[in-house]
């Protein structure tokens, strides 16, 4: 069937949207889509997308998940500038960038699940004098979900912590260790809906700057502009939001800081209301 997975729109980075075709055959899904997406990462990015998954792989309790992706880059004014001023220390901008990732998920109890893989990924720079580097990691994921269910309360409960080590022995150009944790609440009774979701994440090494930490889009401290804050990303974060939800109508609390081990931490805030109706989003964040 046809999926959209994602179609925002913000004011500064414009839309972005993610959308596949899927194919299920038993445990066998196949999928292929097509991305535009200035939101998610530092960079504006658009290609397109492969995935094939397999649900019971000899046993309910693994799956296994192989996703290849191409994509052609484009930034932001700020970041060539803050690129420019900081020759030899900062990220190296690219042209477009590939990435084959096979993931195997084994439920190690039933609300608990560890997902091992691993990540190839090609950065053509935009000098193609310069060559091609590579980004290689080894990914765990180990990820926690309860949920609850009374006579007129739901709670969901989510926590997830994630390695990314990208090393010489995958023969990678970037060296570097990703390290993020996530705790997500929520409860939800009749058309009301109270969410509060927490995440943190650290770089250590030199990370490709579509691995860098964005804050400032319309996931991360809405209302704030990604490329006003860094425009480089950076190699630390932490972000929380609150919401609340009556039906499709939401109002949220946004507070989070971004920067790199060097600099001072600096907490910004803002709040909003809108409309959220499944992957379908529109708000107005006013950063404070």
């Amino acid at each position: 069937g046809m999926n959209v997975r994602q179609f925002v729109y913000d004011s500064q980075q414009g839309w972005s949207g993610r959308g596949e075709a899927d194919l299920t055959v038993q445990q066998h899904t196949f999928a292929i889509g097509l991305v535009s997406d200035g939101d998610w990462l530092v960079e504006r990015y658009a290609g397109i997308t492969a995935r094939y998954e397999n649900k019971s792989l000899g046993t309910d309790r693994l799956s296994f998940k192989f996703t290849a992706q191409s994509f052609h880059d484009q930034w932001n004014h700020d970041t060539v500038s803050a690129v420019a001023a900081n020759p030899g220390t900062a990220p190296s901008l690219y042209r477009a960038r590939q990435e084959f990732q096979p993931m195997a998920t084994v439920v190690l109890a039933k609300p608990l699940t560890l997902t091992v893989g691993a990540r190839i990924e090609l950065l053509e720079n935009e000098d193609p004098a310069a060559g091609t580097d590579s980004a290689n990691a080894v990914i765990t994921t180990l990820r926690y979900h309860r949920h609850l269910e009374g006579s007129a309360n739901q709670q969901d409960l989510d926590a997830d912590c994630s390695l990314h080590a990208a090393t010489k022995i995958l023969n990678s150009d970037y060296v570097y260790a990703m390290r993020s944790a996530g705790l997500r609440y929520q409860f939800h009774r009749g058309k009301h809906t109270l969410m509060d979701n927490t995440w943190a994440g650290f770089i250590s090494g030199r990370a490709p700057l579509s691995d860098r930490f964005v804050l400032g889009n319309t996931y991360y401290l809405r209302g704030w502009n990604k490329n006003e804050i860094d425009p480089l990303g950076g190699n630390r974060a932490v972000h929380n939001s609150v919401e609340y939800h009556y039906g499709p109508f939401q109002v949220f609390y946004d507070v989070g800081a971004i920067w790199d081990e060097s600099q001072p931490i600096v907490a910004r805030h803002s709040v909003g209301l809108g409309l959220r109706e499944s992957v379908f989003s529109l708000a107005v964040a006013i950063p404070m």
